[in-house]
């Protein structure tokens, strides 16, 4: 709805910058393109949105396909677990591995459903699993695979 509003202000925009144009063109030609410039530097705003609009749309489309495989992987996993033991079951609403939290930072035991800090609930989509103090060294002497 909001993006069919957007080009609706487009069109009007674009058809007032020409009428403006075509009406001071008698009066001085350098008015008229100053005017028309100035006018057509208001449609970038509203083209920018649009845009950012469309990035939007084709981010949430992607992040609905990643949230079905994710499911599809976790059906694979679960598909032999014995009741109670599926990872769904197991895990839900907590880490599976320990995290950081992206409010406070604090890193955050496995299993832990709120930050030991700041009570900051944990979130799959927010915070990794991973746990940031384990890097792997990097050495200028050993080539990893």
């Amino acid at each position: 709805m909001m993006k069919k509003l957007l080009y609706v202000l487009l069109v009007i925009e674009i058809t007032l910058t020409v009428a403006a144009f075509f009406m001071l063109l008698p009066a001085s030609l350098f008015a008229a393109i100053f005017l028309s410039g100035l006018n057509a530097l208001s449609l970038v705003p509203i083209i920018a949105i649009i845009h950012n609009i469309n990035t939007i749309d084709d981010l949430e489309y992607d992040l609905s396909k990643l949230r079905y495989k994710v499911k599809e992987l976790y059906d694979i996993v679960n598909k032999d677990a014995p009741e109670g033991e599926r990872a769904s079951e197991v895990y839900k609403g907590r880490a599976m591995g320990n995290w950081k939290c992206v409010k406070c930072g604090t890193v955050n035991k496995e299993g832990s459903s709120r930050c030991e800090s700041c009570q900051a609930a944990y979130t799959p989509e927010y915070n990794p699993t991973d746990d940031p103090n384990k890097r792997k060294k990097v050495s200028r002497w050993i080539k990893y695979k």
